[in-house]
């Protein structure tokens, strides 16, 4: 379509218009306009718009099971989803109902610019399954716009079964059994076979008899046999009985002038059936109406309903009778029709009628806090005439919230809340404070309506601040403590788990609110937190720092040896000394005479668990203290044997402690072994026959009969100078094969120097070796913190990108350390957030993303329009949608990105009219105009009582009523 006109300058102005009904061929199609006339000397004028077209899918379909599965096993299927964009969503459903298993889904971009879907479910197969149809449903924004329905793809499940002839398995009584024990599967079988007094008959194809009928008999009779897998047999009827009858599907939901089936599976001999009735919600039913239904015949015994109509709901059961009796079916068909409401356009004025409201919201509830989400209420007319709302009264919890809309200021024939629809009600970042029930009134030419059921705005949020309370004031080492995470509000829905940290690690094993620990060590001693935590998020910790202390030694037992009155303890100094210190004592007291405070063998400086020296060394000794009253003896053991006072090449040296009260110590004998190294063969030490294991070992005493006993093991050791030497390694020594090299750790090594990982999945140990004596201890470390004990990092509840980073290595002895690194780089799909600002009077929408691969691609979405590529630019993570400050652009818009882990979820953003500002508000008459900062600009009196109200917020649904409305300049 073609126009033109002049200007009154001359000039001329061609218009020229283009309408192209969009195919999916027409998917990135460029199309060019070119200008031109008498004064364009070179090319003519142009410029082109590229298209983006939104597709509905292509095609649908499942691929997998297409044979028979045994009963058991895991059927995989998966569903494709071709040609579609923006992407397709896929719903899997058992019939009618979706199915429970979780679907894994992956999203990837053709070469012809559409998405296809692929959507896997596993699920074990049962007979419960058999003859199932399993559908998969694919839908996507244009099909929801233009309400189509989803596309679908079916297919029915065929379940082989084992079964075992046993009385305990899933079978049933035969009605006309002539013998009581005889039992029938009622499942199906794989083939047929047909038995006499035990002797196989031949049959057909058919699995008819070759041999003739024969009467039925208490000794001799015909089975029916099911052969399952060729290995196990089944008995399954008897020749002659009553049918057995079972109806196929259970639930059938469809709609009004649907074909509907109902199946009546019969197994009887003799199979012909005499008759056949159907019963719908217990009254027989006539079937004699052929333009209605179709089978329930003897003939046909299955039930058709030509066109269903809301009379036919109800409960479906069939009985059928041949010669030997009747069956009936144990299970039933429950019919439900869905009605179909079609326009109808009425020629004439219906009389006025109040409405009838109901209210709805989207998102619907629960809504979570922490997301910031905006929730729309809407007052849908159910009934009445005319079925448009004039005006709504929105309530909370009983309480008139706004009436709209509001023309109340004559000042303003441009009231924001004067045009407004007022069956939508827009609530702004959501808090707790939303939370509650809504309603609704709503009024037409006839007048106001009832007030609409209430609905709930559920609004999660997580628990609040926590408070670590303990049940002793002092830790004691070896002692119980019990620690409790109080929390005064659990949160919506109320936290039943709790994330217990000690020295910022979490502690996996206990989640409860309290936490007992016993016994208690030095590793308790730690800054312990807790917070409580539910499917919104975590609460605010509480951190308590707990100091252990070592125990006085008990405050505790006290044994009297012969009689002694507590009273008289406390009399004596030394008693009196110990009164309020704890430990482990005990009293002998003799015929009246002075009592004895005695402490068993109990070592106050035990052995290190090893030991060395060197080869060449001119001395070296090991000592160990044995606190003990009376006071015991301190003897040695090499390899178990004990060291003799006549041995030269040892010294002892024992040395008697007296009681030390300050530091609760009693009474001590120390003693100290000595290598005379002069005096060993050579003057030195044997690196093969010196390395062993010595044991310092005290007796008893009168309250401690066996004593106590610690070990060392000591081992030759002998430095090598690599640098001098031709040993450029310990493995190649020569000669000196048992010689203990001492090194520090060198040559780390580790398993894998840069892991990528999904977010949320785990893998294999991280190795860490190096080459040590003594034998290196490892950690990792995380950001400046320990994440592991020993030399295998591994994340085994799946890793999250905030544990992206280097985790380095440390291996170290008591020579030095070294350490390595290893880069952890986590994959994972976009997350994304839209903000809106304004550039030059127009509108900007800026969508940021947060991915890693950071290669990213972006799609934007308008609600029933679309939005121009011209209007997008991308760069990186970020991509702009610019838009003209027009009603034909307010709408809801939603921002899709992807990476090659897959797409991400979308975020979205309404984008409206005029927005509460700050700038100008009106308050009792007064206006003022609010610069930056909360200053005020200026003031005029504009009617009324003159009032300042300095705010830069926007107000509260509450406060729109007595506040008036915002009016931009």
């Amino acid at each position: 379509k073609a126009s033109s006109f002049e200007s009154p300058d001359g000039t001329g102005t061609g218009r020229n218009e283009i309408r192209v009904v969009l195919e999916r061929g027409d998917l990135g199609s460029r199309f060019t306009c070119q200008s031109e006339n008498e004064a364009i000397v070179n090319a003519p004028l142009q410029t082109s718009v590229q298209l983006d077209v939104n597709l509905r899918p292509e095609s649908t379909s499942i691929i997998g099971a297409n044979d028979p599965v045994q009963d058991g096993s895991v059927v995989t299927l998966m569903c494709r989803a071709q040609g579609a964009r923006p992407a397709a969503l896929i719903t899997w459903y058992n019939g009618t109902v979706p199915l429970a298993e979780a679907p894994t889904e992956d999203v990837a971009l053709q070469d012809d610019e559409t998405y296809e879907t692929q959507s896997r479910i596993s699920f074990v197969a049962s007979r419960f399954e058999n003859g199932e149809l399993i559908t998969c449903e694919a839908n996507n924004p244009v099909l929801e716009d233009n309400q189509e329905q989803p596309q679908r793809s079916s297919i029915t499940l065929q379940i082989l079964c084992k079964f075992l002839a046993h009385p305990k398995s899933d079978v049933r009584p035969i009605q006309t059994c002539h013998s009581p024990f005889l039992l029938a599967v009622l499942l199906p079988c794989l083939s047929l076979a047909w038995y006499f007094n035990g002797r196989f008959l031949d049959h057909k194809e058919d699995n008819s008899l070759l041999a003739p009928t024969t009467t039925t008999t208490t000794d001799g009779a015909f089975w029916k046999v099911c052969i399952h897998d060729n290995d196990r047999i089944i008995l399954s009827s008897l020749v002659s009985d009553a049918p057995f009858v079972e109806i196929s599907p259970t639930n059938i939901t469809v709609y009004e002038s649907d074909e509907v089936t109902i199946s009546c599976l019969v197994e009887a001999n003799p199979p012909e059936l005499k008759s056949v009735r159907w019963y719908q919600d217990g009254q027989l039913l006539s079937v004699n109406n052929q333009t209605k239904y179709e089978g329930g015949t003897s003939k046909e015994p299955s039930l058709t309903i030509k066109s269903v109509e809301k009379e036919d709901i109800g409960v479906y059961s069939c009985v059928v009778e041949n010669e030997v009796g009747v069956g009936e079916s144990d299970n039933i068909s429950t019919v439900d029709v869905f009605c179909e409401y079609r326009l109808i356009t009425i020629n004439y004025i219906l009389p006025t009628d109040k409405p009838k409201v109901l209210l709805r919201m989207d998102p619907p509830s629960p809504v979570s806090e922490t997301d910031r989400r905006n929730v729309t209420l809407f007052c849908d007319i159910e009934d009445g005439n005319p079925s448009e709302l004039t005006s709504v009264r929105w309530y909370m919890n009983g309480e008139l919230l706004q009436q709209l809309p509001i023309c109340e200021d004559e000042l303003n024939d441009e009231n924001d809340l004067c045009g407004i629809d007022p069956s939508k009600l827009l609530l702004e970042h959501v808090t707790v404070k939303f939370h509650g029930n809504f309603s609704c009134e709503g009024a037409n030419e006839a007048g106001w309506s009832d007030a609409s059921p209430e609905e709930e705005l559920e609004i999660l949020y997580p628990p609040g601040e926590a408070f670590i309370r303990k049940d002793l004031e002092e830790v004691i080492k070896g002692d119980a403590i019990t620690l409790t995470c109080e929390v005064s509000d659990l949160g919506r829905p109320e936290s039943d788990e709790f994330i217990w940290k000690r020295g910022g690690h979490v502690v996996t094993h206990v989640t409860s609110f309290n936490w007992t620990i016993e016994p208690v060590t030095l590793e308790t001693e730690a800054n312990i937190s807790c917070v409580a935590v539910n499917e919104v998020g975590e609460g605010e910790p509480d951190f308590i720092g707990i100091e252990v202390f070592e125990p006085v030694r008990a405050r505790a037992t006290v044994t009297f040896v012969g009689w002694q009155l507590l009273a008289e303890l406390k009399t004596s100094s030394l008693g009196a000394g110990l009164a309020n210190q704890p430990k482990t004592f005990f009293i002998h007291y003799d015929n009246g005479g002075p009592f004895q405070i005695a402490a068993p063998p109990t070592f106050i400086e035990r052995l290190p668990p090893y030991t060395g020296a060197m080869a060449e060394s001119d001395n070296f000794s090991v000592e160990c203290q044995v606190e003990c009253s009376p006071l015991c003896d301190i003897f040695w053991l090499k390899d178990g044997i004990p060291i003799g006072e006549d041995d030269e090449r040892f010294s002892i040296n024992t040395t008697l402690v007296e009681a030390d009260l300050a530091k609760n110590d009693f009474e001590s004998v120390r003693s100290t072994l000595i290598w005379n190294i002069e005096n060993w063969p050579g003057a030195k030490l044997d690196r093969v026959i010196d390395n062993a294991n010595y044991t310092c070992q005290s007796t008893g005493n009168l309250v401690g009969n066996e004593g106590v006993i610690s070990t060392t093991y000591f081992r030759v050791e002998c430095k090598i100078d690599r640098t001098k030497s031709q040993l450029p390694h310990r493995d190649t020594c020569i000669g000196i094969s048992h010689c203990s090299i001492s090194d520090p750790p060198e040559n780390i090594e580790i398993s894998d120097a840069i892991i990528r990982l999904e977010e949320g999945s785990s893998r294999e140990k991280v190795l860490c070796t190096a080459e040590a004596y003594p034998e290196a201890n490892y950690i990792w470390k995380f950001n400046n913190e320990n994440v592991a004990a020993d030399n295998l990092l591994f994340f085994d509840g799946g890793i999250s990108k905030d544990q992206a980073g280097i985790y380095t290595c440390v291996a170290q002895n008591k020579h030095g350390a070294a350490e390595i690194g290893t880069e952890i780089d986590v994959l994972y799909k976009p997350e994304c957030q839209i903000e809106q600002n304004e550039d030059d009077g127009y509108i900007v929408l800026t969508c940021e993303a947060l991915a890693n691969p950071e290669e990213v691609t972006f799609g934007w979405h308008r609600v029933n329009a679309t939005v121009l590529d011209e209007d997008v630019t991308s760069n990186g993570l970020i991509s702009q949608v610019r838009l003209d400050p027009s009603p034909d652009n307010f709408g809801t818009y939603y921002c899709y990105v992807n990476n090659s882990i897959g797409a991400g979820q979308p975020c979205e953003i309404d984008v409206q009219g005029k927005t509460w500002l700050p700038e100008l508000w009106i308050y009792e008459g007064t206006q003022v105009e609010i610069l930056e900062g909360g200053k005020e600009k200026d003031e005029r009196r504009v009617g009324g009582k003159k009032t300042r109200e300095l705010r830069t917020d926007p107000p509260s649904i509450g406060e729109r009523a007595l506040l008036g409305h915002v009016q931009k300049r």
